[in-house]
């Protein structure tokens, strides 16, 4: 069909028929490109940790996708025209965990322009690609420039309703071409009753985006739904409301050149902060993540007032999660210093990213000092703390009420900062003991007690 450039909407929904199996939660709508016609496709994402069975799943283009059960029962069934479609995946059809699936228009156009043979097409063109079954394709059918939706669902043969799955507004429609909105619409499929059931209230405040793609640009999610939708309340998988998904921050503004069958969206993970705190001679980073997406996790990376960064740990992560995550680790030891700390985020197919970076003064402590140890009362282990503004030789020595030594804990030359011992009174009887430090011409006694 030929196409002109106007400003373009195209909407794509994901939507599941309600039966008693619920879909794995939950697929994700991750790119399209609406022109030329022979590029045509839509890419959809498994964020999941298991494969998904595509099996009586549909794309349609037609906003009256909710009324399909209709078709099938008592009604209403949906007037499909003839630039639009249903087509349903064929029997067998898997998208593995992770990965994605994507369906072409035109399999024959599609494989001459990006060099490789699409995972599914609609129109029957090349021999070589799987044919979308065609419930109903309209002879002109197509994502055009005037706008339109593009619906999956799955169906059981039997519900009233579906579930939707994920929607997006491509381009920037006319009122009659943004996504749809089943608010109290009542259906009766082909299930045993003759009662039909009605949709829950779509809030419909998704908006749209702030031009067309283009000609040879795709659009491309960035983000995960996470807290961007309203997750209650609605008439989409595990009862998201997907009208309300804020697009202008999960999908892309500046257009690229599509890259069909890239795993996942831009942007793996959404860090919320990431921060640094110094407590005597130790960092403790901390940081939020909002959503994850094929995250492996975390490697620490620090550098020691020079350019040269160095592993000191890694943290694992959550894989694909829209929770909230809170990770947190603690640099030990560290003499007098500045350091700076970024995060190394890693997918598990290897790709990374480089956190922002976050800065750490470590200052040494500007006298001698001896902590009371901690617990205390103790069994049978505790722990003695110390500080010293300077480098010099330490020496950590335990006696009892005798005046006699039964533990020589440290004797060394220490750096300047603040250091931890472990005393482990195994072998020892109850009873009060002293603990005393010299450092250079520093001395200080404490007691502390064994209870058994």
């Amino acid at each position: 069909m030929k196409k002109n450039l106007l400003p373009v909407l195209i909407l794509i929904c994901a939507f599941l028929i309600s039966t008693n199996i619920i879909a794995q939660d939950h697929l994700l709508l991750t790119e399209a490109v609406l022109t030329p016609t022979a590029d045509e496709f839509i890419e959809i994402y498994n964020p999941t940790g298991a494969p998904v069975d595509l099996t009586n799943y549909y794309l349609s283009d037609d906003e009256d996708y909710a009324l399909l059960p209709g078709a099938f029962g008592a009604g209403p069934a949906p007037n499909i025209g003839s630039s639009d479609f249903i087509a349903q995946f064929p029997s067998g059809a898997v998208i593995a965990a992770g990965q994605v699936v994507v369906i072409a228009f035109d399999g024959a156009g599609f494989l001459t322009d990006f060099g490789f043979a699409a995972d599914y097409e609609i129109k029957m063109t090349d021999p070589g690609t799987p044919d979308m079954l065609q419930t109903d394709v309209g002879t002109s059918a197509g994502l055009t420039n005037s706008g339109e939706n593009a619906c999956l669902f799955f169906w059981d043969g039997a519900s009233d309703l579906v579930e939707d799955i994920d929607m997006v507004n491509l381009g920037t429609p006319s009122s009659s071409n943004d996504i749809g909105d089943k608010t109290g619409l009542a259906v009766d499929g082909p299930d045993a009753d003759t009662t039909p059931s009605t949709y829950l209230p779509d809030a419909h405040t998704m908006p749209l985006q702030l031009t067309d793609p283009g000609y040879g640009y795709s659009t491309k999610r960035e983000k995960l739904e996470g807290a961007n939708e309203v997750n209650s309340g609605g008439n989409g998988i595990t009862g998201h409301d997907e009208t309300t998904e804020d697009i202008l921050v999960t999908w892309d503004t500046l257009y690229v050149a599509p890259d069909p069958g890239v795993v996942g969206p831009g942007v793996p993970v959404e860090l919320a902060s990431f921060v640094a705190s110094v407590n005597e001679n130790a960092v403790t980073l901390n940081w939020i993540t909002a959503t994850e997406l094929n995250n492996s996790g975390f490697e620490i990376q620090r550098s020691v007032q020079t350019d040269v960064w160095e592993k000191i740990a890694f943290i694992q992560g959550y894989g694909t999660t829209t929770e909230i995550h809170h990770y947190s680790y603690t640099d030990n030891n560290l003499t007098e210093g500045n350091y700076t700390y970024r995060l190394k985020q890693i997918d598990l197919d290897g790709s990374f990213e480089y956190s922002n970076i976050v800065f750490a003064d470590v200052v040494n402590p500007l006298e001698f000092d001896l902590t009371q140890n901690y617990p205390n009362p103790f069994n049978p282990s505790t722990t003695i703390k110390f500080t010293i503004p300077e480098a010099t030789v330490v020496t950590l020595t335990v006696f009892n009420t005798l005046g006699q030594e039964v533990a020589l804990l440290l004797n060394q030359s220490m750096e300047a900062g603040t250091h931890q011992v472990n005393f482990d009174a195994v072998g020892l009887n109850s009873g009060m003991y002293f603990y005393r430090l010299e450092a250079g011409e520093f001395v200080q006694v404490k007691k502390m007690t064994l209870l058994k």
